[in-house]
């Protein structure tokens, strides 16, 4: 039977609905804080219309009643709200994000889901759009196939399922992707504009804010090799947490100093290996790169370097390991796109030339359109 009373400074709520099936209490300046009324709160933009700062600290509730789903509360500074049950289901469970709907994988695991949408489809039709972002959350990439191989088309999906985040590595101010060539001559800013392998690494790890998805596709090779690497790093620290949690502790505690060189221009940022949600249990970000770790790194004390040493290459060792490290070749029609806070990804040595289009998705307005279709 649903009940609602009150006592000091909460209001309990009892059984009010299939989901809320217990009690609950709920503090009374919180709930006058978000009061749903229209003169406290912007129906239509859904905002709050009053501050924190003009409400009485002290204020309590005078009289409350539950009538046909919705629970009314008196206060002592003459003001009532009125709330929906459904509206508590919607607070005291929280925000859905998409880190619990997260789903880490090894090689053998990954195989026997589906990574795949169509890249026509997915701008045209919003099933295959809720697919894409589904399997992005799940899994923290998508193979888009049937993509044309045109840098115009890249970044028409991209706009789509985000938006393009600016980056050096746009080299034509006017463009809003990357060309990744052994031919542009651009080997003195990164190794990725050579035929060599790459190691397993995150993009801009230098850069407050990285990548939250990196696009490609490869659209030109004329020799062999070039498969590309993906490990998931969130099934690595899972592992890494269950076997070495010591290592995962000292990886999201000492910041790490990521250095870039490009043009003339230093870019520099201090950050810990690993960022954990405290709330999931599950892994926010990494910030893993080989090459573009700074030798100069102060904010790890000398005599704990050997015990960061002995936490790095552990979970280095997960993200190498046969059983959890995906390799692909990928076909010229098919576009990767991976979460770049998530995955590491690499690529091995090739021969002849290459070209490869990518983009940089910022991070916010993807989650927004994967919220706008409910898929967390």
């Amino acid at each position: 039977m649903q009940s609602v009373s009150w006592c000091s400074r909460f209001l309990y709520l009892r059984n009010l609905t299939p989901k809320l099936n217990g009690l609950y209490k709920v503090s009374n300046f919180y709930l006058r804080d978000n009061c749903q009324e229209k003169e406290s709160f912007n129906v239509k933009s859904r905002q709050r219309i009053h501050t924190s700062l003009a409400l009485d600290r002290n204020v309590k509730p005078l009289d409350v009643a539950i009538s046909n789903d919705v629970v009314s509360i008196n206060w002592s500074d003459n003001h009532t709200s009125n709330f929906n049950v459904k509206w508590f289901e919607k607070i005291l469970s929280g925000i859905q994000n998409e880190y619990k709907l997260a789903q880490p994988w090894n090689v053998e695991s990954i195989k026997t889901r589906n990574t795949s949408v169509d890249y026509h489809r997915v701008l045209s039709c919003p099933n295959e759009k809720y697919k894409f972002y589904n399997s992005l959350v799940i899994n923290g990439f998508v193979l888009v196939k049937n993509s044309p191989r045109s840098s115009q088309s890249m970044m028409e999906f991209s706009r789509e399922i985000g938006s393009i985040k600016d980056s050096r590595e746009y080299f034509d101010p006017e463009s809003q992707y990357y060309t990744l060539s052994n031919e542009n001559n651009h080997d003195d800013f990164d190794i990725a504009y050579t035929q060599s392998a790459i190691r397993l690494h995150t993009d801009n790890p230098d850069m407050a804010h990285p990548a939250s998805l990196v696009t490609l596709q490869i659209i030109e090779h004329s020799g062999t090799g070039g498969k590309s690497l993906l490990t998931d790093g969130m099934h690595c620290v899972e592992e890494l947490e269950k076997n070495y949690p010591e290592a995962v502790n000292i990886l999201s505690t000492y910041r790490v100093v990521y250095q870039q060189f490009n043009n003339g221009e230093n870019y520099i940022f201090a950050a810990p290996v690993i960022e954990m949600d405290k709330h999931s249990g599950k892994l926010l970000s990494l910030r893993i790169s080989e090459s573009n770790r700074s030798p100069i790194q102060p904010f790890i004390p000398q005599e704990n370097m050997d015990k960061w040493y002995d936490a790095w290459i552990k979970l280095n060792r997960y993200f190498y390991d046969s059983k959890n490290l995906l390799e692909m070749q990928l076909d010229f029609d098919t576009m990767m796109v991976m979460d770049n806070r998530r995955l590491v990804h690499g690529r091995t040595a090739f021969t002849g030339n290459r070209k490869i289009i990518g983009c940089f998705i910022a991070h916010d307005a993807w989650k927004a359109k994967a919220r706008k279709l409910k898929v967390f």
